[in-house]
């Protein structure tokens, strides 16, 4: 609240009350950081952007000058890190045995240390001292499929007090989000490469939805039959009918792949044109997670 102090028509003073409001805002700025990189975690094309982006916007609560994603490899005990940023370290590689990142990673757990604690776990063999001293120090796990693979680290060398338990608390917000983007970006990965397996596949490739009606084929299939994808999507198999088999055949066929069995057999069918050929084929059920058939 402020009111003017006026002596002779002019201002010659301000008057006024003020009110610490730090610990509102910071809900708001975090609630405000945390949409702002969930929005990022869809929208970036890069993790080294996404990292960029969590480095910025976390600067809005504390000092984020020394800033790094690291990530290990079982097999080596090596720790990589595809993201630093250190007034006093530049090393992108190092053994996890015994450091202080590869101790967060193998416990799974996140850390606030002060230099004394350092000093502490390095006394009772925990880990050993390497490089420069930081007066505080965060370690937060990057837990991916229940599993920690990497971990986000910022510290401070000149003051215990530029980061604090909240400071940690908004860094394993951070690390979920991460986390979230990487395995989505695993994900999309996978189904590439299996959406290029199935499409560059020199053998026919026919999806269809637990009634039989085709979601999917592939060019083998259109090359083959004469079908494309669009004239055959939402088609059943049946258009491959030569008349040839007998209802029974069909039956049997059924039967078997909805009992969650594999169907395995030869099939004389009728091309688009009206040309038979013959085919040997495997049918096999699509099973969810729940073990329920949803595909063939």
């Amino acid at each position: 609240i402020c009111e003017p102090i006026i002596i002779n028509g002019e201002v010659v003073k301000l008057r006024g009350t003020f009110k610490d409001i730090t610990d509102r805002k910071i809900p708001e700025i975090t609630q405000k950081i945390q949409y702002n990189i969930a929005n990022a975690v869809v929208k970036v094309k890069s993790i080294d952007e996404l990292y960029e982006i969590v480095r910025s916007e976390l600067t809005a609560l504390f000092d984020t000058t020394n800033f790094l994603v690291a990530f290990y490899n079982e097999q080596t005990d090596m720790l990589k890190a595809p993201y630093r940023k250190d007034e006093k370290d530049n090393i992108l590689e190092w053994s996890a045995d015994k450091s202080l990142t590869g101790y967060v990673i193998k416990e799974k757990k996140s850390l606030l240390l002060y230099k004394d604690d350092i000093f502490n776990l390095a006394e009772a063999g925990i880990i050993k001292l390497l490089g420069e001293r930081a007066e505080v120090w965060i370690g937060v796990p990057l837990i991916i499929e229940d599993k920690a693979e990497g971990a986000i680290v910022i510290q401070n060398y000149e003051s215990p007090k530029a980061l604090d338990r909240h400071s940690m608390e908004v860094l394993e917000m951070i690390a979920n989000q991460i986390s979230i983007y990487i395995e989505k970006k695993r994900s999309e990965e996978i189904a590439l490469k299996l959406k290029k397996g199935i499409e560059q596949n020199p053998i026919s490739v026919v999806i269809t939805d637990y009634d039989g009606n085709i979601e999917y084929v592939n060019p083998r299939f259109s090359e083959i039959t004469g079908y494309t994808l669009s004239e055959a999507i939402g088609k059943n198999p049946r258009i491959l009918n030569s008349g040839e088999h007998s209802e029974e055949f069909y039956n049997k066929l059924w039967d078997t792949i909805k009992s969650g069995k594999d169907w395995r057999g030869e099939f004389h069918d009728k091309k688009k044109n009206g040309e038979l050929y013959w085919e040997n084929a495997i049918i096999s059920p699509i099973v969810n997670e729940d073990g329920k058939t949803t595909h063939f």
